[in-house]
């Protein structure tokens, strides 16, 4: 599976529209995606406090990914116009590993680390994930998901975990920043792995996506 992950930020001054954000995403950019053969589905994700938004839309190819890019860049163009959001990355990715607990839900929370890390390591994080990182952040309370995306040309991960709660998130802080440093050695991070934190506002993503576990340990 692959995703293509947008990040958004309100201008300076002005409090992100949650329910303008969700309504476009939802009524706009899902339908308009699910014309697109080997479209699994998609969530938008906001940071109140910060003005900050993600959304990510799920595929079940590299080649059907490419193919929605014309149709990706038109809904950015939109979203630029609708919600006053500008646009400040977007990034494609592999899917490398899903652990899930509870299926994929609005209203749940997420932190987001994003790894720096050095391309020739990605099967390596990924083993390390895997073996040594996922097991512990599963046993903690409140626990839904663990994601872990890679884009294998720059070596950019990103490890996002799903919370029932914002306090279960953040009672999870204490497992997590002892992992994120062996994180970093593991990836050989080129900078600081940046941290974000988001509420899930929209999650229409389908059972084929959510049941997908582990992708090859070796580029394709």
């Amino acid at each position: 599976m692959f995703a293509r992950v947008t990040w958004t930020q309100a201008a300076a001054g002005q409090q992100i529209e949650v329910d303008k954000l969700s309504a476009f995403f939802r009524e706009r950019v899902i339908p308009s995606m699910q014309t697109r053969p080997g479209f699994l589905g998609g969530a938008a994700l906001v940071d109140r406090e910060k003005g900050e938004g993600c959304s990510v839309t799920y595929w079940e190819s590299a080649e059907a990914m490419a193919s929605s890019e014309a149709m990706g860049a038109a809904a950015r163009a939109e979203a630029v116009q609708t919600t006053g959001m500008a646009i400040t990355d977007v990034d494609r990715y592999e899917m490398l590993l899903q652990e899930r607990a509870a299926p994929v839900l609005p209203g749940t929370f997420v932190r987001s680390n994003d790894v720096p890390a050095s391309p020739g390591r990605i099967d390596a994080t990924l083993a390390w994930m895997r073996d040594n990182a996922a097991p512990r952040v599963k046993s903690a309370r409140g626990f839904r998901a663990l994601m872990v995306f890679g884009n294998r040309l720059t070596g950019r991960l990103l490890v996002a975990s799903v919370w029932d709660t914002a306090e279960d998130r953040q009672a999870s802080e204490s497992v997590i920043s002892g992992l994120r440093s062996q994180l970093a050695d593991v990836a050989q991070a080129q900078a600081d792995i940046r941290i974000a934190t988001y509420e899930g506002v929209v999650a229409e993503v389908s059972q084929t996506a959510q049941q997908i576990k582990v992708a090859a340990t070796s580029p394709r």
